[in-house]
This record gives C-alpha cells, sequence and structure tokens, in this order.
C-alpha cells in the first residue's frame, strides 16, 4: 500500500527489490488477519481455535524435526558491539548502501521503538504508527564454532515475529546458522520468521527445515527522482534493517 501512495505522486523511482521469505514455524492466524483487516474481529475466538488444534497437531512434528546443537556449536547474547565484534563486521560486511558505524548499531541495541508498558498501550490510538507492542526487543546473538565466530547479528522479536535487521557471517556457514534460527525460535516459541537475506533465504528455499510453509516476499526500495539524478544508479545492497526498515 505504502509503495502505491509513492507511484502516485510520480516523483519517485524503483531502486531495488529486494527478494525474501516469511517461514512460517507455527500458525498464527488470528493475528495476522486481525491485523491485516478489521472485518474478521467477528471471527477471532474462531481464527484462535483454529491456530490452536493446528499448532497442537504440529508440536509433534516440530519434536520429531528437532536436532540437538553440536557440542562445538554455542550461542551468546550481547549487548554492545565490541572491538572484535565491530573487526568482524568490517570482514564480513557486503558493500552495502548504507554503512551504519558502530555507534549506531550500539544505539539501535540499547533504544527499542516499541514499548510495553501500559502508558504506550493508551497513548496508541493517537499515533498513525506503532508505539506499543505486548512483547519487542533487540536481540545481539553472536554464534561460535569452537572459538571462532561464525555469525553476528542483531534480532528483532515483536511478539511471536522474528526479524534479522542485520547479519554478517562467514560464507560456507549458512545451514549452520539457518539451523540455529529454527532453533531459538523454538525455544522462544517463536511462529514466523521474515527474512530478506540472500545465503539465508537461498539456504530455506532449497532446505525448509522445520518450517511448515516457506513463502516468497519482497520488499520494494524507492528512491525520489531528485536525489536518483544526481546520485551514481547502481544495483544496491541492502541489509534488512537500513533505512527505516529496523523501525517497521
Amino acid at each position: 500500500p505504502a509503495k502505491r501512495l509513492y507511484d502516485k505522486t510520480g516523483r519517485f523511482d524503483d531502486l531495488a527489490l529486494k527478494q525474501g521469505i516469511r517461514a512460517y514455524l507455527r500458525l498464527n492466524m488470528a493475528d495476522l488477519l486481525l491485523a491485516k483487516n478489521p472485518k474478521y474481529a467477528p471471527y477471532k475466538s474462531l481464527l484462535r481455535l483454529g491456530d490452536g488444534c493446528f499448532n497442537a497437531l504440529n508440536s509433534l512434528r516440530l519434536w520429531w524435526k528437532k536436532t540437538s546443537r553440536p557440542s562445538n556449536v554455542r550461542l551468546a547474547k550481547f549487548d554492545e558491539v565490541d572491538e572484535d565484534a565491530w573487526q568482524f563486521l568490517k570482514r564480513h560486511a557486503p558493500p552495502t548502501a548504507f554503512q551504519r558505524n558502530r555507534q549506531a548499531l550500539n544505539w539501535l541495541l540499547k533504544n527499542p521503538w516499541l514499548s510495553s508498558d501500559d502508558l504506550a498501550r493508551k497513548e496508541q490510538g493517537r499515533y498513525q504508527f506503532s508505539v506499543y507492542a505486548d512483547h519487542f526487543e533487540f536481540v545481539g546473538l553472536k554464534i561460535f564454532e569452537g572459538d571462532v565466530l561464525k555469525a553476528w547479528m542483531i534480532l528483532a522479536c515483536r511478539n511471536r515475529a522474528l526479524k534479522i535487521p542485520y547479519i554478517f557471517l562467514q560464507k560456507g556457514c549458512e545451514a549452520m546458522v539457518a539451523k540455529e534460527f529454527e532453533n531459538y525460535m523454538l525455544s522462544k516459541g517463536l511462529y514466523i520468521l521474515t527474512t530478506y537475506d540472500s545465503a539465508l533465504r537461498t539456504h530455506w528455499q532449497k532446505h525448509q527445515g522445520t518450517f511448515f510453509l516457506i513463502r516468497p516476499f519482497n520488499r520494494p526500495y524507492l528512491i525520489s527522482k531528485a536525489l536518483k539524478s544526481i546520485l551514481p544508479v547502481r544495483e544496491e545492497i541492502f541489509q534488512d534493517g537500513e533505512g527505516d526498515c529496523a523501525f517497521t
């Protein structure tokens, strides 16, 4: 809907179309449909019943597919980008259009853009954008194989959905990192993952893993015609959280 609005102005051109996936570990039609259109509100109880029945059966499938973590793989949480991590990021960063520095990433980690307190709940109706969620947090995770850092990421967990605003990983470890994502979602009771990272997207399109459904999902990037006229036109690479996307 937002892209159609920008297109109507005639002042913007397409810059890039980022291909991604939305992967479903558990069913949550009640929240998805209600967020899309309030006309489903009268059917909320029926939708939740359907979700519950499906997820009860699905839990058996997830139990069957769950695998233990290799003994040499470990996860570590962080709340700040330290010097060692920053050097890893610089070595494995793609040539992105945005180059957020260490200070910007630390600011992002320490300033979640949604609140779960009562004041935010009461104030939600005053704004055209979201200020409240039942649960929201940025989570910093490192994945090690032995003592070697293999992947560094900032996750955004909103209610039961997971996004990956920033991820930096060594080539060749996509399968291991993907499996750790699935295990993390299982352990945290998460339902849906959305990612536009090309390496992870390619892996999951070939190997569905523990997800029961994976759908293609695209994100368009636009540029004003005035700005395009003074900037060199090239194929841009974007991390999922760049621009204002870390806050949506």
